[in-house]
């Protein structure tokens, strides 16, 4: 007989090569499992059947829906929403980049609503005519008004509307820095 200090020469298997029952060479149970596979598609076919598709596909549907909350506080709470929200929401509404539209207020303005700071003898004050957080320039868009270029939300929406139209030139979007 070998042991760890004398081989013998004989080719002795392991224990689990010796039992009868059948076992793959990493000594796991190789037996065949069809029927097991087989009975257990059944069971979970007739369990679905028990519960119905009609149940399971409604289920499915109502995850979809979205909840309709009447609230009174809804509307104090959406007018409570600061200069950066409402930015970020009108930016998602209208599928523009929420961080470049936020940038361009701060290095316009510095997040201030004012007229513009940069002096020209020829506008009001003293100063370039362009007004508001995006420093709509009033003389190039003859349609806005001074009003409506200091009015917040005015302002954030007709931004948006002319993302692509209008230039401005306190923020390059491309670099994403502010230019004075």
């Amino acid at each position: 007989m070998c042991n760890t200090y004398k081989v013998c020469g004989k080719r002795h298997l392991p224990k689990w090569k010796l039992s009868k029952k059948l076992r793959n060479r990493k000594g796991q149970f190789n037996k065949d499992r069809r029927l097991v596979k087989i009975f257990m598609t059944v069971v979970g076919m007739y369990g679905l059947s028990l519960i119905g598709v009609n149940t399971i596909w409604n289920w499915a549907k109502s995850l979809e829906k979205t909840f309709v909350v009447e609230n009174s506080k809804a509307g104090d709470v959406i007018d409570n929403l600061t200069l950066e929200e409402k930015v970020y929401a009108t930016a998602k509404q209208f599928k523009i980049n929420g961080y470049q539209m936020y940038r361009t207020i701060v290095c316009e303005t510095n997040l201030r609503n004012i007229q513009s700071e940069i002096r020209d003898l020829n506008g009001p004050n003293g100063r370039e005519d362009s007004w508001g957080y995006f420093q709509i320039n009033l003389p190039s868009w003859p349609e806005v008004s001074k009003l409506e270029a200091l009015d917040e939300d005015f302002s954030i929406r007709w931004a948006a509307e002319h993302w692509y139209k209008a230039k401005w030139y306190g923020y390059n979007r491309k670099i994403d820095k502010c230019i004075k």
